[in-house]
């Protein structure tokens, strides 16, 4: 794609003073940024955050508490509580990331389609980044999150994780923990 990723690892966020995630976090998109000046190049920030759906750590939400923080997430979306209830409940026992992700992969979809609509991987950088004066930025309309678009991305996920349990990736990745 011609992107030069900048990446970082979840762990780097761990602080125990408030604040300090978000400024590593800058930084890290400043760098991406100057990618972009120096280099001319797309860049992106990505964290590593594997182990997020393979382990869980410390105390634990109980349904209640993620049918409330999940709403939380998606009230903007016009999700209503009810909704969230009955995607909570197709999906039990998994962790917050989850249903997060669930949000994310279909804003991944979208751009998806924005990318292809607007001349592919291969033209994006010149779409983006080396267009004329008078030439306006294509524009990316967010998706309508619905019930089914978020049931779609879960399923996809689950598939994804009983995909790494039989390749046992998971055990892989963490095998210097103890069993």
């Amino acid at each position: 794609m011609g992107i030069e990723p900048v990446i970082m690892s979840a762990g780097e966020l761990e602080s125990e003073r408030a604040g300090e995630p978000g400024k590593l976090i800058r930084e890290r998109y400043r760098t991406a940024s100057q990618v972009v000046q120096n280099q001319g190049k797309m860049s992106c920030l990505m964290i590593n955050d594997i182990d997020a759906g393979l382990g869980r750590f410390g105390e634990q939400p109980n349904v209640e508490d993620i049918v409330n923080i999940v709403h939380r997430m998606y009230e903007k979306d016009g999700i209503s509580k009810d909704e969230v209830i009955s995607i909570v409940n197709k999906f039990p026992n998994q962790a917050l990331d989850f249903y997060g992700a669930l949000r994310s992969r279909t804003y991944d979809r979208s751009i998806s389609k924005w990318v292809d609509d607007i001349g592919g991987v291969e033209n994006l950088g010149d779409k983006l980044l080396k267009r004329r004066k008078n030439e306006k930025l294509p524009v990316f309309t967010p998706p309508k999150q619905t019930v089914e678009a978020l049931l779609e991305s879960g399923y996809s996920l689950l598939k994804e994780q009983q995909l790494i349990m039989e390749t046992r990736l998971s055990k892989e990745y963490m095998k210097n923990i103890d069993d």
